[in-house]
């Protein structure tokens, strides 16, 4: 039996969770406050965090992404998640990396600025995985200095009153272009959810479609998206109301103007942010010499080399830079770079079409790594080559 350690609210638990599913692999959820994970698992990771699994071999994952690579690596994936094709491939890790790290912030927002809607729910949620044995009035009282913290994340996020509009106006636009998606595809490349699907449920899943109030707004205005986070919780490939729908993922470079318009939104709204964030690094990685395998935080504490600066939406954004982002960009460049040349062809041809190009050439110079649940600096990363 796996046993994974999260909750319902977990932005990052759903991504392991609706894998779990999918995939049919017998587990069972376990609160953030079982006994087990506050005694064994926080001891041997160092890190009060979730999701983690612990495996039939009790061997602890942590991260979601890890997690969902050691299932596969054991043979236990029934559906194909990651697809053969070049370009089905490249979008599938652009969508798995925008939908944990280019959603964050309008998952914070809308948890965390609409409280006469959702601090009722959010208070009883918190406190039953927290601490699911606790008198009820002691329990909220550990719940408000929990979602404290949280609020104080959020601005460390750049989410304030003065971001909020434009935040909002990027993912409203967002969720458009995804409904209008699937309402002719059930998923982003095809029939089978992939790691671009499940990665989209990070925010999604977990923040929006639970939440009372961005709840609300997913069922008035995106109807096949609250659809695709309940077939993302179902076994299976579970599309009944996609009558005739070929099998499998979409043809190599086939991709459809649906898709394309996800694509430059994630561009105009993501790539700011994301170019900040690579600049910040390799400065960072100029002025201080690192070993390889050496933690990128001395104090984990502060898990950030320090603050950036972009534009959204005409909106200036202020937030910590974010060292994970670049793990889960090296899938998508990792998988670019061992294509033949002809491969990268079609590839090139959609990323450029869409704006999505400096996803592909801006890099790190340095490889960020995980090691003893933690990120650490690997070597150098290979340049960009068409």
């Amino acid at each position: 039996m796996y046993y994974l350690y999260g909750a319902p609210h977990s932005a990052f638990t759903a991504k392991a969770r609706s894998y779990l599913i999918k995939q049919g692999i017998p587990f069972e959820e376990r609160a953030f406050g079982h006994p087990r994970f506050m005694m064994d698992i926080v001891s041997a990771t160092q890190r009060l965090m979730v999701p983690v699994l612990e495996t039939d071999d009790g061997l602890f994952v942590q991260d979601t992404s890890d997690i969902l690579d050691c299932l596969q690596q054991r043979g236990l994936e029934k559906l194909p998640s990651r697809p053969e094709g070049a370009v089905a491939r490249a979008v599938t890790h652009l969508f798995e990396l925008f939908g944990g790290e280019g959603l964050l912030r309008a998952g914070m927002f809308y948890r965390w600025f609409f409280d006469e809607t959702n601090m009722p729910f959010i208070e009883n949620q918190f406190g039953l995985f927290l601490a699911p044995g606790m008198p009820a009035d002691q329990r909220l009282e550990l719940t408000l200095s929990q979602t404290g913290a949280m609020r104080m994340r959020s601005a460390a996020l750049g989410v304030t009153e003065a971001t909020g509009p434009a935040i909002e106006e990027s993912f409203l636009d967002f969720l458009g272009a995804f409904n209008d998606h699937l309402e002719e595809h059930p998923y982003l490349v095809g029939a089978t959810p992939t790691l671009g699907d499940y990665g989209l449920q990070i925010m999604l899943y977990a923040h929006l479609a639970r939440d009372p109030y961005p709840a609300a707004i997913l069922k008035d205005q995106a109807q096949a998206v609250v659809r695709f986070t309940e077939r993302m919780n179902q076994p299976g490939i579970c599309a009944p109301e996609y009558i005739d729908y070929p099998e499998g993922f979409f043809a190599d470079g086939e991709v459809p103007e649906t898709l394309k318009a996800m694509m430059k939104l994630v561009a105009v709204d993501y790539l700011p942010e994301f170019e900040a964030n690579i600049a910040l690094h390799n400065q960072w990685l100029d002025e201080n010499p690192v070993e390889e395998g050496a933690p990128i935080f001395a104090d984990e504490k502060r898990p950030t080399l320090g603050f950036i600066q972009f534009a959204l939406r005409g909106s200036e954004i202020s937030c910590s830079a974010r060292s994970y982002s670049l793990y889960m960009l090296q899938r998508l460049q990792d998988w670019f770079d061992q294509l033949s040349p002809e491969q990268r062809k079609p590839v090139l041809l959609v990323f450029n079409e869409t704006g999505c190009m400096p996803f592909l050439e801006q890099r790190c110079s340095r490889r960020v790594e995980r090691a003893s649940y933690k990120e650490v600096w690997g070597g150098p990363m290979r340049p960009f080559s068409k």
